[in-house]
């Protein structure tokens, strides 16, 4: 009922010849970004972001003499990867073998007007760098987006939890 009362008060906004300089700005409905070591979703782009947009940041190795990363692109809200939608994969290679945490992985993050995400990631030191564009294959229903974002706010306590382990680990392991 809230979406159809919204739609028509668009609509009418739209229509108004005193607006005519009215602009609808498109959304990223879930949030998109990276599974970091040990399986965590971190969180990128948040949704409800308005596109066009971009973003860097910087990432480093986890292992000594570490040459390649994987990095995997996923969207949703949950704190872990296995709750999220898997969009795309691919790997930086040729890093420089350095101690861990000395590389530093320049990760851009950008979607375009039309949805067409891309992602690049290049090791600094060396201006290695790989890239990959998702196109949007097929969306989720406005129902499947809704259902995720009900299954974060349900499991939201067990997935804090399970993150907060899972980094405790993999910081004592370092």
């Amino acid at each position: 009922r809230a979406v159809v009362i919204g739609a028509a008060l668009q609509a009418e906004n739209l229509s108004l010849a005193s607006s005519r300089n009215s602009l609808l700005i498109d959304v990223l409905p879930l949030s998109v970004g990276m599974e970091l070591y040990g399986g965590i979703a971190e969180k990128i782009i948040m949704r409800n972001t308005p596109i066009p947009f971009s973003i860097t940041k910087i990432f480093t190795t986890y292992a000594d003499y570490q040459t390649g990363m994987q990095f995997h692109i996923v969207q949703g809200e949950r704190e872990m990867v296995q709750d999220c939608r898997s969009l795309a994969r691919f790997e930086l290679k040729n890093i420089p073998p350095m101690k861990a945490g000395r590389a530093k992985i320049e990760v851009t993050f950008a979607i375009d007007v039309d949805g067409i995400l891309s992602v690049t990631a290049k090791e600094l030191r060396s201006g290695v760098e790989q890239s990959i564009e998702v196109k949007p294959q097929y969306g989720l229903t406005d129902a499947e987006v809704e259902q995720m974002l009900m299954d974060s706010i349900t499991h939201a306590k067990d997935d804090m939890q399970t993150r907060a382990l899972v980094e405790a680990r993999t910081e004592a392991e370092q």
